[in-house]
């Protein structure tokens, strides 16, 4: 069974910016991303003060992760994902203990006969009632390659996370997910 990973809280408005990328959809793709940066770090940047981040957030579909969140997932036994140290502002202050979390991995999983969604130029853009071919893989992280936005990991990754007591997630079922409550 494979489960949906993604930010519980959809409030956090940013952007992310390096050299080389306007908007920081590269950590979106299922692609590993080069290490070469120039040198110049990785910015996320939020329009808004908080006074705690939670363990995982989404800016535009990409993980960002705190340094406890990165220690359980270092623990885990995968080998397909990066973690990027960035350096977060806010207004008036730095944090620099966070990480974007890049997973690298594309995988044919969303069943179109059986799933429920939307498309705009040939490409999904909203799923309304998931269906995963659950034979596609047997990896146990990885993004759909019909729509990247959605990381699915297995149930052991799932436990572990839940074993953590990390904040700002919400894993759910693949099986009936959808995406209603991000618009």
């Amino acid at each position: 069974m494979f489960y949906i990973l993604e930010s519980q809280d959809h409030e956090l408005v940013g952007m992310i910016l390096f050299a080389g990328s306007g908007w920081g959809l590269d950590f979106c793709e299922g692609k590993r991303v080069p290490l070469d940066f120039d040198e110049r770090p990785i910015i996320v940047e939020l329009q808004a003060d908080h006074d705690e981040l939670p363990d995982y957030f989404e800016i535009d579909g990409t993980p960002i992760v705190s340094e406890g969140f990165a220690r359980t997932w270092r623990a885990l036994p995968l080998d397909n994902y990066q973690l990027f140290p960035v350096l977060v502002r806010l207004p008036g202050h730095e944090i620099s203990t966070h990480f974007i979390l890049n997973i690298v991995g594309l995988v044919s999983c969303v069943d179109q006969n059986a799933s429920d969604y939307q498309v705009y130029e040939s490409s999904i853009m909203r799923i309304l009632n998931l269906v995963v071919d659950v034979e596609a893989t047997s990896l146990e992280l990885f993004r759909a390659r019909e729509y990247p936005l959605a990381i699915f990991i297995s149930n052991s990754i799932r436990q572990a996370l839940d074993d953590a007591k990390l904040s700002g997630m919400s894993i759910r079922p693949a099986d009936g997910w959808n995406d209603l409550h991000r618009f």
